[in-house]
């Protein structure tokens, strides 16, 4: 779908003060933005490694993505994040749905997906790994 579509079909629509197109932001406010916003949700049909789940992840969000190749490894399901059936939106806004209605949940995830980067992509561990890989 482009953008247009989606942005005709939010002002159409009573999500309208939910949704917000933020085009284009700089580096220096990524922080500032995840810290507005409650989930992450990421419905890939492919993917690589997500720099932006990364960000979401790094900055305590919660996650819903779908269960493709690179967000299935990167993405504990049900522990630093939830993973839905690639191409089922009735599954995705179940998930979506659960985070909203249990803020105790959804923080826990944020949480343990903070924990997960930092164990396993945050800048040491990358370095620490490549350095690894030069010594082997």
């Amino acid at each position: 779908i482009l953008k247009e579509e989606l942005q005709l079909y939010v002002s159409e629509s009573n999500i309208k003060p939910y949704i917000h197109f933020l085009g284009n932001i700089q580096n220096s406010d990524i922080h500032e933005i995840y810290a507005i916003a409650d989930i992450y949700v990421i419905a890939s049909k492919h993917e690589s490694l997500s720099i932006t789940t990364l960000e979401a992840m790094n900055n305590n969000l919660p996650i819903v993505a779908s269960d493709v190749e690179a967000l299935n490894t990167t993405i504990e399901d049900k522990y630093s994040g939830l993973l839905y059936k690639r191409g089922d939106s009735n599954e995705l806004a179940g998930k979506f749905k659960t985070l909203l209605q249990n803020p105790d949940l959804a923080s826990e995830l944020g949480h343990n997906a903070k924990e997960h980067y930092e164990k396993h992509f945050s800048y040491r561990q990358t370095f620490e790994k490549h350095m690894k890989l030069y010594r082997d």
